[in-house]
């Protein structure tokens, strides 16, 4: 495609080419180095940043609801042995792993895209520098709130989570059968010793 499109080698519209030429130069500087291949990907117009809502109907098809979005936000992680989002026979091990690992997600994804300031349009070095800080405090504002967005999801994800119910559920009725049985054995010691003083008054 390089030499086809060469200015030197063409054989047809000479402008066209040397257009074609320069867009092929623009990619390979952009994609041969992973800073700049990571710009690119991140430009992922088939990706929706919305988080799920709080409801019934989300809670009531958690998986079908959460399930894809947790998918497609794996594609940022920089993490490649990202947990998916499992299903109700998953233990509570491994719920609270996928857990650890998305409120600590830690994303590759970067807004140099968003760039608003052309610094090569700039006219000296000074102008260059400026407009380069003003667009590193832009990335920081995006990735921050990107962040937040993270967190967001993952904290709706847990709060609509059947499993953490019914763990929690769980939880709460062994502890409920552990005092029962405390209290139990407490009053047959009770019973057991009135019962040895009422022998020996006798």
């Amino acid at each position: 495609m390089v030499l086809k499109c060469h200015p030197d080698k063409s054989q047809g519209n000479t402008k066209v080419d040397e257009e074609a030429f320069t867009c092929i130069q623009k990619a390979y500087e952009q994609l041969c180095y992973i800073d700049g291949k990571r710009a690119y990907d991140s430009v992922d117009p088939r990706f929706d940043d919305d988080v799920p809502n709080i409801t019934e109907h989300n809670k009531q098809n958690f998986y079908k609801v959460f399930g894809p979005v947790i998918a497609s936000n794996a594609q940022w992680s920089m993490n490649k042995n990202v947990p998916m989002l499992g299903s109700d026979s998953d233990e509570i091990d491994y719920v609270n792993d996928f857990y650890n690992f998305w409120y600590d997600f830690k994303s590759w994804r970067e807004y140099s895209y968003l760039d608003e300031e052309e610094r090569d349009k700039a006219d000296c070095k000074e102008e260059r520098r400026y407009l380069d800080k003003l667009n590193k405090i832009e990335r920081i504002r995006r990735k921050k709130e990107e962040m937040t967005r993270m967190r967001q999801l993952v904290d709706i994800c847990y709060a609509c989570d059947p499993r953490i119910k019914a763990f929690n559920e769980d939880r709460k009725k062994r502890k409920l059968e552990a005092k029962l049985a405390k209290q139990e054995l407490i009053d047959r010691t009770r019973s057991s010793t009135s019962s040895k003083r009422g022998g020996r008054a006798d």
